[in-house]
């Protein structure tokens, strides 16, 4: 998938709610996820998605300090110019919208 254009970001190593963590937890599994990612696909990971879109200060601190440039949590939309790099919203694309490709379309045009 990466090598057709597939971007992959991190998600955490264990799926934790991260502000329910210490910071040593929280560093670790942000870090352990990037690692694991980079070291397979022998590229950078600059994007996180927020396990359960769970974020507090202490975590964005965490992502950015640990190398990411942007972080999705779980507010459905688009994405415009000004808005908070590290609590993007996303377009959520569960197994109804890819049975076909018009139904595909349809939700990444905003139709559905």
């Amino acid at each position: 998938m990466e090598k057709e254009g597939v971007r992959f970001g991190s998600h955490g190593i264990n799926h934790l709610i991260l502000p329910l963590l210490e910071m040593e937890e929280i560093e670790k599994e942000v870090l352990e996820s990037k690692t694991l990612i980079e070291s397979k696909l022998g590229k950078k990971v600059w994007a996180f998605s927020y396990p359960n879109g769970d974020y507090n200060e202490k975590v964005i601190n965490t992502i950015n300090t640990q190398g990411y440039k942007i972080a999705f949590g779980t507010e459905p939309g688009r994405v415009t110019y000004g808005d908070n790099l590290f609590n993007l919203r996303r377009m959520n694309i569960h197994e109804d919208m890819t049975d076909s490709i018009p139904m595909f379309l349809a939700r990444i045009a905003g139709l559905w």
